[in-house]
C-alpha cells in the first residue's frame, strides 16, 4: 500500500510514501492488539529509566514491575531477547504505547493451576516442591497451587519436626489426602 504524502494537482506532482503507509498499518495492528487483548511478540532493545523499550514495529515501553512475574533487578538478561506481550496502554496520537510480560505469564500460572485443581480428586499422586516448612508441617507447590504436608501425615514413625526429613526446594512424591475444591485446600501425605 501506498500513502499520498503531498499532492500538488495543479503540477501534477504527487509524493508517495511507502515508509509512511506501513507505518500506518502497523499503527492499525497495534491498536487492533490493543483493543482485543491479543498477544503479540517484541523484541527487547535496551534498558531504560524505569524499564526496557521493546520493539514492536514502533519502540514501545515496558516498566520494570511489567516484566516478569516477581521484580527483577537485572534487565540486561532481557536485552536481545523475543518476548511475548500485551499492549497495557496505547495511544496512537502521542504514539506511546505500554506493553507487560507479565500479564501473559499471570495468564498462563492460572491455566495450569486451573488444570491442576480440575484433575486433583483424593488418593491422586502428585509431584512438588517443598516451598516452606513450618512447626506443624510443610508446604508443597505443586504448580501453582499450594498442598499441606501435616506433620502426622509425614511418617509412620514418630518425628518431632518436618525438618527431621524435608528441605526446602527438595522434590517430593505425595499422596492427595483431603480436597476441598470451594476453599481450595488440598492436604496431602507421604506415608
Amino acid at each position: 500500500e501506498v500513502f499520498v504524502e503531498k499532492a500538488n494537482y495543479k503540477a501534477g506532482i504527487i509524493k508517495l510514501s511507502r515508509k509512511k503507509a506501513q507505518e500506518l498499518l502497523i499503527w492499525d495492528k497495534l491498536e487492533r492488539a490493543f483493543k482485543e487483548k491479543t498477544e503479540i511478540r517484541g523484541k527487547v532493545l535496551r534498558r531504560v529509566r524505569g524499564g526496557v523499550e521493546v520493539d514492536i514495529g514502533v519502540p514501545a515501553f515496558m516498566p520494570t514491575s511489567q516484566i516478569d512475574l516477581k521484580a527483577k533487578r537485572n534487565l540486561d538478561k532481557y536485552v536481545g531477547r523475543e518476548l511475548p506481550l500485551r499492549i497495557i496502554k496505547f495511544n496512537r496520537k502521542k504514539e506511546n504505547v505500554v506493553v507487560s510480560r507479565k500479564v501473559i505469564l499471570e495468564e498462563e500460572q492460572q491455566r495450569i493451576k486451573r488444570e491442576l485443581l480440575e484433575s486433583l480428586e483424593e488418593g491422586k499422586i502428585v509431584y512438588g516442591t517443598v516451598k516452606t516448612i513450618t512447626d506443624y508441617g510443610a508446604f508443597v507447590d505443586l504448580g501453582g497451587v499450594d498442598g499441606l504436608i501435616h506433620l502426622a501425615d509425614m511418617s509412620w514413625g514418630r518425628i518431632n519436626h518436618p525438618k527431621e526429613i524435608l528441605r526446602v526446594g527438595q522434590k517430593i512424591k505425595a499422596k492427595v489426602i483431603k480436597y476441598e475444591k470451594e476453599k481450595e485446600k488440598i492436604a496431602l501425605g507421604l506415608k
